[in-house]
This record gives structure tokens, sequence and C-alpha cells, in this order.
């Protein structure tokens, strides 16, 4: 049995082998802010605890089958389970259960008791104390994620600039020639030939552009308009669209300003667009295909997950760009942001185009969410922080 699974609490497991028991347990614990799952055994307390990744478990050391020893010892066993701390309930009185904790300490666990007959401020008090420890212990994961994103972020920088520069190096010597060549009077057949070497050097340059926006270099950071800016540039890509693609461009009237460079914000709304055309074109439904962008200001009152950490409680202006494409995968939606991560190779294509967006949103310290399902589209959403 599962309650409150619908919203975001913590899990608390509570094991016991009498109904009544769990149902005491609930009871106590019903203002604490977590989601309760019980079991009735050992064995179905190690299947639940795989399944929820509980912050804590009560569990009676007395059941049937497995003990809480026995269980706790094999929960211990488990590398994703074993630091999970368990409190352990028994009718031993403290004079008398000397050798209990003893056991329970050998088990290997995080541990600690519970008397019977239970006290339930006494459960409530110590329940709360581990609530503060696992919201202590997640704070300290996600900066660790943070600071760790942060610093593959800087490393693929450093790298995507080397690489930049060396390419450029490449192609620019090589399109100048062949412009030279082709200003030259030379026939058709040797005209067609050129413009075939030139096209996969475009690639290339277009290849450069891109590494460089994504690293930061020749920024100009500024005060701007976003619905003015954005609005301007929505307007110009719309035009490039074909007459099969529906397209809705809702504008928010209200000022919103931010501070970004122009020029890397049409990139990050030319590859927004060119990345839903593209899932859209690759979609096996023949249903309408539509693109929606939506300029908005939102206020944060609550921390909220985004791909590159939680957004704080603040304003913020809102680029929102939604297809009805193919969709993504869970395991291809922790990856499109990785530079040259492509699912199959397309003619033109650099595969840096949501490498960039992820570039310019970290460098202006906004966010990014992504909401996809496969064959129910896509929406990525970029969060500016207003001034």
């Amino acid at each position: 049995m599962v309650e409150n699974t619908d919203n975001e609490w913590p899990h608390l497991l509570i094991v016991d082998d009498m109904e009544a028991n769990l149902q005491a347990l609930e009871m106590m614990l019903k203002t604490v802010p977590v989601t309760l799952v019980r079991a009735l055994s050992g064995q179905k307390a190690i299947s639940i605890a795989m399944r929820y990744r509980p912050m804590l478990i009560l569990m009676d050391i007395n059941m049937p089958g497995l003990n809480g020893f026995e269980t706790a010892y094999l929960l211990h066993k488990m590398p994703k389970l074993k630091h999970i701390p368990i409190v352990f309930i028994t009718a031993n009185s403290q004079s008398q259960g000397a050798n209990s904790i003893i056991q329970g300490y050998e088990s290997g666990a995080v541990i600690d008791y519970l008397f019977k007959p239970i006290d339930p401020y006494i459960l409530r008090s110590k329940v709360d104390v581990f609530l503060i420890l696992h919201h202590q212990q997640q704070a300290v994961i996600a900066l660790e994620k943070q600071v760790a994103e942060q610093n593959r972020q800087e490393s693929l920088r450093v790298v995507s600039s080397a690489v930049a520069y060396e390419f450029q190096d490449i192609v620019v010597p090589i399109l100048n020639t062949l412009n030279e060549l082709m200003a030259e009077s030379c026939t058709t057949e040797h005209k067609n030939w050129l413009e075939k070497i030139q096209q996969p050097a475009f690639v290339g340059q277009k290849m450069v552009e891109n590494l460089l926006i994504y690293t930061g270099e020749h920024t100009e950071i500024q005060s701007i308009s976003l619905p003015r800016l954005a609005g301007s540039y929505i307007e110009a890509l719309s035009e490039t669209l074909g007459a099969e693609i529906h397209f809705d461009n809702l504008q928010c009237s209200r000022e919103i300003m931010v501070r970004l460079d122009a020029l890397e914000l049409w990139f990050v709304l030319e590859n927004l667009f060119d990345n839903a055309l593209d899932s859209m074109a690759d979609n096996p439904e023949s249903r309408e295909k539509r693109l929606t962008v939506e300029i908005s200001l939102v206020t944060v009152d609550a921390p909220e997950e985004a791909v590159n950490g939680p957004i704080p409680a603040a304003q913020y202006g809102v680029i929102t760009v939604s297809d009805c494409g193919q969709g993504m995968s869970p395991e291809d939606q922790r990856r499109i942001f990785d530079p040259f991560f492509v699912k199959r190779y397309k003619k033109g294509k650099t595969g840096l185009g949501l490498c960039v967006v992820y570039g310019v949103v970290m460098r202006l310290s906004g966010f990014l969410q992504v909401q996809s399902e496969l064959g129910q589209g896509s929406t990525f959403r970029i969060y500016l922080p207003c001034l």
C-alpha cells in the first residue's frame, strides 16, 4: 500500500507483520511531510525499498520469515540501499535490549531504536531529524552535481575553443581559394564541381561559428527588451518555414528586460527552430505539423527543476518553443545538449545546435527545461533572469 504518492515528499517505509501496527504508525505520522509506503514482511520491505529508495525505514524486529535484523543485513549488502537509515521497533525494554542493540549495529545498518509502547512525540521527533538530514544530503548532492556540470562545461568550452580556431585555420583558406577560383572564368562543369566542394566547406564554417558561440567568444552582453528583439527574430525566422508548417507566435505585451548578446539570441532561436523542424520532418504521424513559439513573463515562487539545476524563485523572461515532432526518449533527453550528439547524420548539420543553446543559456545564468515523449513532440523552455 502506498499513500500520498502524487506529491514530491520523500518516501518513508514502515515494516511490520501486523496490520494494526502499521495503521497505528500511519496515524502517528499523518502530519509529517513524507510519503508513507508499507510492507508486511522483510521480503516485501526489500522489494519496496528497491523501488522507492526511502529516506528512512521504520521496522519491527520480530517478524516471521526474515526478521528485522536479517532484513537490515540484506539491505546493507545492496550498494544502492546500504545508506538508508533504519529505526528498529522493539518490545524489549532499553535495559533488556542491550543484546538487540548490539545485533542491530552488527547488521551494518545506520540505526536507531524505538521502544514499545511508542510515544508519538518521540516517533515524530526522530523522523523529523532524519527528514532534516535527508534534505541536507539532497542539497549536498544537488550542489555536487551542479559543480560537476560546471566543470564539465568549462572543460568542453576550453576544448571547443581550441578546436574552433584549429578548424577555422583549415576552412577559411579553402573558402577563400574556392571564391577566387569561382571568380575566374571557368566552364559550367568546373563551376559545378567547385560548388560541390563549397557546400561542405560552408558546413565547416558554420561549425566554427557554432563552436565560438558555445564558448562565448566575442560576446557583447547588454540590457535588451526580450519581446521586442525576440519578436523581430521570430518573425524573420518564421518566413523561412515551409507552407506545410502551421506557425503560432505568441508574444508578451509586457516589457521584459534581460541581459544577453543580441547575436547569440538569434542563434538560440535559429537552432531551436531548426531542431523542431527536423523533429517534425522525422515524425511518421501524418498529422498537422505545428510550431508554437511564446515569449512570456514568469514568476517562479518555489524552486523548479531544470536541465542545469533548480530554478531559483524570481522573475524570468521565458522563451518557449513547442513542436509536434517525433519526441525523445528519456535517454536521449539526457544527451541532447552534448556536442555532436546526433541520432543519425543529416546532410549540412553540425550536431552543435542544442549544444550552442545550452552554452548560451548557462553563460547568461539562465535555465533550460525540456518536456518530451516519443511520438508526442517536444517543448523547450529558456528562463532568462529579469533585470
